[in-house]
C-alpha cells in the first residue's frame, strides 16, 4: 500500500493497518513475555523473511520458468519423489533463513537425505546454537503448475543438554528425533491467493497475512481456535479400496453425519498438506491421510509435518493421532519415518478413536 504524501491525510485503512500488530512485534512481545524463547526471535525473523521470499517466487513461477522439473528429466529426492525446481530453491532459501541468525545449530528437510549444520550450510565454523530446525520447505508443489496453493512447514527445538562427548553432544539426531511434544514453535505459511504464515510458540496460535509483495506480515487471526465440530473431511479417497475397514466405515460416517452429535461433511481437498489443514483449522472438520494395505505408515512424514502441524492444532483446541496413538507423543524411529495421520477438530477426531477402539 502506498505511504501518504508529504501533507496528505493518512487513507482511513492506512491508520488502521499502522495500528495492527506485526508478527515481529508479536514475535518480540511474546519472547519478552517467556525469556527461554528470547533466541528464538532472529529465528523467527529469518524465517519471516524466507516466507515471503518464496512466496514471490511462487507468485512468479511460471513468469521466471521455475515451475518445472529439476535436472533434465526431474531428479529425485530423498523420498524417492521427482524434484521440482521451485523445491530446491525453496529448501536452500529456507535452511539459508533460518540459519543465518546464528541460534541454530542445524537444519533438517524433507529433501534432504540427512541434517545439515548450520556452519555447513552458511560455510561459516562460527555458527552454533541451541536450536535445530525441521521443515517441508515447499509442500504441495505439484500444485504449482494448475495455480493451486502449496505451502512451507517449520518446526523448532531447542538441542538437549545431555552431557555427553563433544561429539556426541552436537549430535544433529539427539535434537531432531526428538518427539513432537518437545518442540518450541511450529508453523507454515501458505500460498495462495494470500500470503498466510500461522504460527505457534505454544501459547495459541495466530495468524498473519502479508499485507503485500515485500511487506510486513500483519495480525490478521489471532488465537486461532478450531470448531470442535466441522463440516468438511480432507482426504484422498483415490486410495479408499486400500484403507482398512473402520476407516472406510469412518468416512463414510463422516458422509452422512451419522452418530450423536454430529452433521455431513463434505469433501474439501487440495492436494497440499497446508491448504488442506488451514481450512480444516479455520472451517473445523478432519484432515486424513490414512495408511494402506501396501503403505501401512501412510504418506505423511513425522518430523517434517506431522508434528509441526499437530502442535498447531492441538494448540488451537483440537486433537491429532494415527488413528491408535498421540502424534506428538510418538518417538522417531527414522529422520524420514511416515505415519498415518488424523487431524482437526476435537469431537470428530474422537468419533475416529472410538471406533478404532471396538
Amino acid at each position: 500500500m502506498d505511504e501518504p504524501k508529504v501533507g496528505e491525510e493518512p487513507s482511513v485503512m492506512s491508520q488502521a493497518l499502522s495500528k495492527q500488530k506485526t508478527l515481529s512485534r508479536y514475535v518480540e512481545v511474546e519472547t519478552w513475555k517467556h525469556r527461554e524463547l528470547t533466541d528464538l526471535q532472529p529465528v523467527m525473523r529469518g524465517i519471516e523473511s524466507a516466507c515471503r521470499g518464496i512466496a514471490t517466487l511462487v507468485r512468479r513461477a511460471q513468469c521466471d520458468e521455475i515451475a518445472g522439473l529439476h535436472g533434465n528429466d526431474g531428479d529425485m529426492n530423498v523420498q524417492g519423489e521427482v524434484q521440482k525446481v521451485m523445491d530446491v530453491l525453496a529448501n536452500n532459501i529456507l535452511a539459508a533463513s533460518m540459519c543465518a541468525p546464528g541460534k541454530m545449530d542445524y537444519v533438517a528437510s524433507e529433501e534432504e537425505e540427512e541434517p545439515t549444520y548450520c556452519s555447513a550450510v552458511l560455510q561459516n565454523a562460527a555458527f552454533q546454537g541451541e536450536y535445530a530446525g525441521v521443515f517441508d520447505p515447499l509442500d504441495g508443489s505439484s500444485n504449482i503448475e494448475a495455480g493451486l496453493p502449496v505451502g512451507t512447514i517449520f518446526g523448532i527445538y531447542r538441542r538437549p543438554q545431555l552431557n555427553l562427548s563433544p561429539e556426541r553432544e552436537r549430535d544433529p539426531l539427539e535434537a531432531i528425533m526428538q518427539p513432537g511434544s518437545k518442540l518450541l514453535a511450529s508453523g507454515y505459511c501458505l500460498y495462495g491467493g494470500q500470503t498466510i504464515l500461522v504460527l505457534t510458540l505454544g501459547q495459541g496460535v495466530h495468524g498473519f497475512t502479508l499485507n503485500k509483495p515485500g511487506g510486513d506480515f500483519i495480525l490478521t487471526q489471532p488465537n486461532m481456535r478450531i470448531p470442535a465440530r466441522g463440516q468438511l473431511y480432507a482426504i484422498n479417497e483415490g486410495s479408499s479400496h486400500l484403507w482398512e475397514p473402520k476407516v472406510t466405515e469412518y468416512v463414510r460416517r463422516l458422509k452422512l453425519g451419522e452418530g450423536e452429535g454430529n452433521v455431513p461433511h463434505r469433501t474439501a481437498y487440495v492436494g497440499a498438506m497446508v491448504a488442506d489443514v488451514h481450512r480444516v483449522l479455520v472451517e473445523g472438520g478432519v484432515y486424513a491421510y490414512p495408511g494402506t494395505v501396501d503403505a501401512p505408515n501412510g504418506k505423511i512424514r513425522l518430523l517434517y509435518e506431522a508434528n509441526p502441524m499437530s502442535m498447531l492444532v492441538e494448540q488451537a483446541g483440537g486433537l491429532s493421532t494415527t488413528g491408535r496413538q498421540r502424534i506428538l507423543d510418538l518417538k522417531p524411529t527414522g529422520i524420514h519415518q511416515r505415519v498415518p495421520i488424523f487431524i482437526g477438530s476435537k469431537e470428530d477426531i474422537k468419533d475416529l478413536q472410538a471406533l478404532l477402539k471396538d
